[in-house]
């Protein structure tokens, strides 16, 4: 793990190896390692994740784990959701990353399709940055409001696409949350170039695509 920076500890990757993943069932391992993906959820989601499995035996370890609250626990700035031990979701989720990479992405896409219909804005955004850059993940992050998200202890916007001008007027909430995130990593420059090319672009930002 030397060269990944957010690789576990080698002794804690061996306890999780040797002692904490033997000790759950096949269909509890895949199931937690699915809602490591989610990073945080709310019982209605893990139910929904329950859908074909063995539901109600699952939902009695996981409320086991909840009670236990080592392994999952509620989180602290969310009342009524859960969240893994950071550790072991990060153990968890490059677990799955490595041996079902589409699985991942197919689970961002299904934590969307909840969050819309949940009304769960926030969520629609964290889980659309986690997926490659696409014309659907841009219309993901305009339509649930780019910048209304609190970044606090949130992910940056990972876009790897260029920062253009003329996102502002086809994607405006996507163009101003770039500008937002270059000004946090300090490309104050770059970002006011682009701002005041975006701006002469649309008249003072009055003028958008319909």
């Amino acid at each position: 793990h030397a060269g990944d920076k957010h690789a576990l500890p080698d002794a804690l990757q061996a306890w999780f190896d040797d002692i904490a993943w033997p000790s759950f069932s096949p269909a509890l391992r895949n199931l937690l390692m699915d809602l490591s993906v989610m990073g945080r959820f709310v019982p209605e989601l893990a139910a929904h994740l329950l859908a074909g499995r063995e539901a109600d035996d699952l939902s009695q370890s996981l409320r086991a784990l909840v009670q236990e609250g080592f392994y999952l626990r509620e989180c602290p700035d969310r009342p009524g959701w859960l969240q893994l031990m950071p550790a072991f979701a990060r153990y968890l989720s490059a677990t799955l990353r490595l041996s079902d990479p589409a699985r991942v992405e197919k689970l961002h896409h299904t934590a969307i399709t909840w969050a819309r219909q949940a009304g769960e804005h926030a969520e629609v955004l964290r889980h659309a940055l986690q997926l490659a850059p696409s014309p659907e993940v841009t219309a993901l992050v305009e339509a649930s409001g780019a910048i209304s998200i609190s970044h606090g202890m949130g992910p940056d916007l990972n876009f790897t696409q260029p920062l253009r001008p003329d996102l502002a007027q086809a994607a405006p909430m996507v163009f101003f949350a770039q500008i937002y995130d270059r000004i946090r990593h300090g490309a104050d420059v770059e970002a006011r170039i682009h701002y005041e090319a975006a701006a002469a672009l649309t008249e003072g930002f009055t003028r958008f695509n319909a």
